[in-house]
């Protein structure tokens, strides 16, 4: 039993179902008036959760050595779970996402399939040690899973383009702050991730661009006349103040112990930020 909660916990089950969840909040907001627990939704939701775990399982897999010098708490180098079973529970989890996909038709089983294969270019091709595009191809993985989810109900709205949007830019901010907790470890095992190559100033400098450019889009469809003045003040609320005293808070107060109460607290944003998004339809 141990050793099956140490394997289930390498699929993060938690990111999983955020996945999952966007997923079916971009079939919400497709405009197709789809029954969101109808089957072709649960499916979707199912294969990006799927793809997600992959995800994570591969990525596992691929860094085991760098992990046994800056994570070695992880299961696989702590030698709870062995490589041999982390590649072929992802293995696993692959051909489940990309079975299930085939049953939503062609175009979305091509998607399942075009993200199953960035999530496996991304650990196997080291894309994390690249400038940015590490960051930019987990904001993408994140993101494609709204419009995953409207591409499944059978249409894409304005919506969908416009959560995919934000969710992307809202990602690239958190995965700045994650290349910079991890800053330490990842130098450590000389793994040269973009916080690695541009030192903490500058990819704090990074994040406030991320974050910035984030809270700008929040305003624009409100701006633009595309949606109604309920959703400015849900935004105002739940999702633009909440983040510029994250902001202010990282700026004034930097260490690692901080980035991660401020990483921690932009999860929660995120969330809260699904009453704006709900907006959008």
């Amino acid at each position: 039993m141990h050793q099956i909660l140490h394997t289930a916990r390498i699929t993060r089950p938690r990111i999983a179902l955020q996945a999952a969840l966007s997923s079916v909040l971009g079939s919400y907001l497709s405009g197709t008036h789809v029954t969101i627990f109808s089957a072709n939704v649960m499916i979707a939701a199912l294969v990006t959760g799927l793809v997600c775990a992959f995800g994570f399982v591969i990525n596992d897999y691929h860094d085991a050595a760098a992990d046994s010098i800056s994570k070695p708490h992880r299961s696989i180098p702590a030698g709870i779970v062995s490589r041999r079973a982390a590649l072929g529970l992802a293995i696993f989890l692959a051909t489940v996402a990309f079975f299930l996909a085939c049953i939503l038709g062609f175009w979305s089983a091509t998607a399942a399939l075009l993200l199953i294969g960035l999530s496996a270019a991304y650990s196997l091709f080291s894309l994390k040690t690249k400038v940015l595009l590490g960051i930019g191809t987990v904001a993408f993985l994140t993101s494609a899973t709204v419009l995953y989810g409207g591409l499944a109900a059978g249409g894409l709205s304005s919506a969908n383009v416009i959560f995919m949007a934000l969710l992307f830019l809202n990602q690239c901010s958190l995965e700045t702050l994650y290349t910079l907790e991890d800053m330490p470890g990842d130098a450590r095992a000389a793994v040269a991730t973009t916080a690695v190559r541009l030192g903490p100033l500058a990819t704090l400098w990074l994040f406030q661009v991320f974050t910035l450019a984030f809270l700008l889009l929040c305003i624009v469809p409100w701006l633009l006349g595309l949606t109604s003045n309920s959703y400015i003040v849900a935004m105002l609320v739940c999702t633009i103040l909440p983040t510029l005293l994250v902001l202010a808070f990282v700026r004034v107060t930097y260490d690692n112990s901080n980035v991660h109460r401020a990483r921690l607290a932009l999860r929660v944003i995120r969330m809260l930020s699904i009453i704006p998004v709900l907006l959008l339809h």
